[in-house]
């Protein structure tokens, strides 16, 4: 299959996981999110591991506005394009997997805007980003899951599944995340 395929073929396409597929060029990728005509409805895109740049992920946030789960991990993507992704789809982002993502992308600072910023956001997978601590979680859990009199926002989803494998957050900060959010799927 090719892009092209899903293009032509796929008109009520909504949902597209490519991960792992490296077969798929960025010509290809390009003409999907410019040319599908289901493109501005598409509510789930997994691009994990393809060759893409910057621009393609502009690209995609910026043709397909509705976004609920994305999946860029394994792509050396910049912190601003992060940042950028994630506001663009603030009002329908669910779920955001950056596993493996540079250490300079996603970082304590980053999953801190993140609890901020995405106020739907309730799966989060952060699998081998090694610049991510208790530092960078503890805030994130505790404005999302902290209750909302914490948080004093009563429009904010909890977070419900996190995945901190290969992380900087060591076995007994786990064990202490587990114990203290005990509604959150941690995957560990």
């Amino acid at each position: 299959l090719s892009c092209e395929y899903f293009v032509s073929k796929a008109p009520c396409l909504e949902s597209l996981n490519l991960g792992g597929c490296y077969n798929m060029t960025v010509f290809g990728i390009t003409h999907l999110l410019q040319d599908h005509p289901n493109r501005n409805n598409f509510l789930e895109l997994d691009f994990s591991g393809l060759y893409l740049t910057d621009k393609i992920i502009q690209l995609m946030y910026k043709n397909c506005p509705i976004l609920s789960k994305v999946g860029i991990g394994f792509i050396a993507v910049t912190e601003q394009t992060l940042r950028a992704t994630v506001t663009t789809l603030a009002p329908t982002l669910t779920t955001l997997r950056l596993h493996w993502c540079p250490p300079a992308s996603v970082s304590d600072s980053f999953v801190g805007w993140l609890s901020k910023s995405a106020p739907q956001l309730s799966t989060l997978d952060i699998t081998g980003c090694k610049n991510v601590t208790i530092y960078g979680i503890q805030p994130l859990l505790d404005s999302r899951n902290g209750g909302n009199e914490n948080s004093g926002e009563s429009d904010i989803t909890p977070i419900s599944q996190l995945t901190i494998k290969y992380t900087g957050v060591t076995k007994q900060q786990t064990e202490l995340i587990e114990a203290g959010y005990r509604d959150i799927k941690l995957v560990k």
